[in-house]
């Protein structure tokens, strides 16, 4: 992923670098570097950085998206990328994720997403 794709993403979310960095798993110092074409994301934060990329695609998903950031942070997102991602630990986070109210909205508006993109595809 190119530099200025990556902070096309990280705006389009109204996200800071520290808040970007947060959902990654990486530090505001590793975001720069992406940024400025210095290092190149890798493994785990390249796959979020592309389930990033297409909340962004679609206006309804990158609103929603954005609420959900709005209302319960980075945090929120990145505990998002890791259930709807096929490992087992994104899976296994998911009985820590339903724990928290502002979670469980954003993982109830993760799976309408999920639901809308599968009857589209019919």
């Amino acid at each position: 992923m190119e530099a200025e794709e990556i902070k096309k993403i990280r705006k389009e979310l109204g996200l800071t670098q520290e808040g970007l960095a947060q959902i990654l798993g990486v530090t505001k110092v590793t975001i720069a570097r992406y940024e400025a074409g210095t290092i190149r994301p890798q493994g785990d934060s390249e796959r979020k950085l592309q389930q990033l990329a297409s909340f962004i695609e679609k206006e309804d998903e990158r609103e929603q998206a954005k609420e959900l950031l709005s209302q319960a942070g980075p945090a929120s997102l990145a505990a998002l990328l890791a259930v709807s991602s096929s490992s087992a630990a994104g899976i296994a986070s998911l009985g820590t994720l339903i724990a928290s109210p502002a979670i469980l909205a954003l993982s109830t508006l993760a799976l309408g997403v999920a639901a809308t993109r599968l009857l589209k595809k019919d």
